[in-house]
């Protein structure tokens, strides 16, 4: 299905730093119409390919550092991203099957123990880093 799209060829790229994450977006591009009982659409290639551009950036951020996250398809024909760390803080990406307007929820638990959520937009090239840095201090 992703032969020869550019889809694809970032996926290539993703294998070499992170071949888990890699493989699983690529079982997920297999998923058939209905894949969830629901009418569930696969992902698109907007969507995995959107995916791998983010996890490269977010790899090349933290120098492999920072596990593979949870990869899950939305029944829209998205991809969901979720990394959970043992210090309480979670990220979750939300990569709609246009790959355009990735929208993001960032949980971080301070030191008293309370939970601050923020959410948005990734829209800015400095967006990913300051979410990045926040799984990584």
């Amino acid at each position: 299905m992703l032969n020869g799209t550019h889809a694809n060829r970032f996926l290539e790229l993703l294998q070499a730093a992170s071949p888990k994450a890699s493989e699983r977006i690529r079982k997920l591009a297999t998923l058939e119409p209905g894949w969830d009982g629901y009418g569930g659409e696969p992902p698109t290639e907007q969507a995995i390919e959107t995916t791998a551009r983010l996890l490269i950036a977010v790899y090349s951020l933290t120098h492999g550092k920072l596990d593979s996250p949870f990869i899950a398809p939305s029944p829209d024909g998205g991809l969901d991203l979720e990394w959970e760390l043992d210090s309480g803080t979670e990220l979750m990406l939300v990569i709609p099957p246009t790959g355009t307007e990735v929208r993001y929820l960032l949980d971080k638990t301070t030191s008293s123990g309370d939970t601050l959520e923020s959410e948005g937009i990734l829209a800015e090239d400095g967006a990913l880093n300051a979410l990045v840095s926040q799984l990584t201090c």
